[in-house]
């Protein structure tokens, strides 16, 4: 793991605000970022707020491929409007 990407590891930390993790949710959008695919792929089942929630799974649909499809295809039951 580079240093860059504990960089990244820390900023997803579910102790940082909402603000800081949807924004570098975003950034890895922006730039296509693979280590924060991975990321939320690993997080978006636990994650607790619902905007970080949201955000993962724009990660995996702008990202991802077709194994995220069962992910994003659950997340259409998901209890707030935000993730659907």
């Amino acid at each position: 793991m580079s240093a860059q990407d504990s960089s990244l590891n820390e900023l997803l930390g579910p102790r940082k605000l909402r603000r800081t993790r949807v924004t570098a949710l975003l950034r890895c959008i922006r730039t296509a970022d693979q280590e924060g695919l991975r990321l939320a792929r690993e997080r978006i089942a636990t994650e607790k707020d619902p905007h970080v929630r949201a955000t993962m799974a724009a990660v995996l649909g702008k990202l991802g491929n077709e194994t995220d499809l069962g992910v994003l295809a659950n997340l259409l039951s998901d209890d707030d409007p935000r993730v659907v």
